[in-house]
């Protein structure tokens, strides 16, 4: 049975949000690491009359600055390594709110500082749920839910006509809180990306840099690769942001856009373990502290995507894909293991995590 409660607590969050709506008219910008989409920069300096890039390519899909969706997945089976046996759980699907915002605080020809942030949950249904299940990574998913608060920040500082800079920093507030049992803020996850591009025309950007990201599961430092282009005929492009995300889009016209490519998508979340699943588990010896733990999750979403508008600048997203899951262990603390590169330390418990088709749905305003 979906627990369509969470809408309740949900509603609290909109509102929160819904001031930022009465700025919307005449504000830009993407959310959600979307460096390569956000509002066009004017061209010229009114004073001195240089050309600055802007920062977008034509054709490209539209900026939303404030979504509200959510997502369905499937039916997928998670398998846990209990050491002695793998326990088996059959799920009957997934589901959750997604709420996105995204607005500049300076925006001139010079330079475009933005904050924004966004807020993601996943509730879980299961097949068959037993209380005195020994698997204590189910026993957690069953009594709760995992979400990410997320704020962050954008610059985009072009040079000139051709030259531009990228930054970004984000905060991620991940793990299986809810509005009346908060977590400690020391819990918080801390991603950054720098790019370095150029705008070589009006239909092609490209950009090199690097990013201290989550979205694996657990903290790296990776190359990261920015390329945006549209054909001279406006019908299809790129909208590739690597490792984040890479997408061929078609434009069967300037508002109705189709999209088919991936995403990675994930960060690492604290279990506050409240009603002791991992502390009292026969899994662990005594000796064995639970102390500082997080799950490391991340999906990659093979998926395609049609936006097309509603009325004015409101528009609809319609999403349907397979989601594989990369990574869905618990860790203690923060440990950097570079792809099993820089270290190789075990994770606390292992879960495999099967594939399944996801369907979501977005409402957004964009920037006109």
């Amino acid at each position: 049975m979906l627990r369509l409660h969470a809408f309740g607590n949900m509603s609290l969050l909109f509102f929160l949000f819904f001031p930022l709506l009465l700025q919307a008219q005449t504000d830009s910008l993407e959310v959600e690491e979307d460096y390569e989409k956000y509002a066009n920069l004017s061209i010229k300096d009114g004073s001195k009359n240089k050309a600055y890039c802007s920062s977008k390519t034509l054709a490209q899909t539209p900026n939303r600055l404030i979504g509200v969706g959510y997502e369905f997945f499937g039916p997928f089976q998670l398998d846990t390594n209990l050491g002695d046996s793998i326990v088996q759980h059959d799920a009957l699907l997934s589901h959750g709110l997604r709420l996105e915002a995204n607005f500049p605080i300076i925006s001139t020809n010079k330079v475009i500082f933005s904050l924004g942030g966004s807020y993601l949950e996943q509730h879980y249904s299961w097949r068959d749920q037993t209380v005195a299940d020994p698997n204590p990574m189910y026993q957690t998913l069953s009594n709760g839910s995992i979400r990410n608060l997320s704020l962050q920040t954008t610059l985009f500082k072009p040079f000139d006509e051709k030259n531009f800079l990228l930054a970004q920093a984000q905060g991620d507030y991940a793990g299986d809180w809810n509005f009346l049992s908060w977590q400690s803020p020391a819990f918080i996850k801390i991603s950054a990306t720098a790019i370095y591009g150029r705008k070589v025309s009006d239909r092609k950007m490209w950009g090199i840099g690097l990013t201290r990201t989550y979205r694996a599961g657990e903290v790296n430092y990776l190359p990261i690769f920015l390329f945006n282009y549209t054909s001279r005929s406006e019908l299809w492009g790129l909208e590739i942001l690597l490792p984040a995300r890479a997408d061929f889009r078609y434009n069967f016209s300037k508002r109705n856009i189709l999209r088919v490519g991936l995403e990675l998508e994930g960060t690492s979340y604290r279990l506050n373990d409240r009603k002791g699943f991992f502390a009292n588990s026969t899994r662990f010896p005594p000796p064995q502290v639970i102390d500082r733990l997080e799950l490391r999750r991340s999906d990659i979403r093979l998926r395609a995507i049609w936006d097309f508008p509603l009325k004015d600048f409101y528009r609809l997203s319609l999403s349907a894909g397979y989601r594989l899951v990369y990574r869905y262990n618990v860790d203690q603390g923060e440990i950097y293991r570079g792809f099993g590169l820089v270290s190789d330390a075990p994770y606390l418990l292992e879960n495999n995590m099967s594939g399944t088709f996801f369907i979501s749905v977005m409402a957004a305003l964009v920037s006109p």
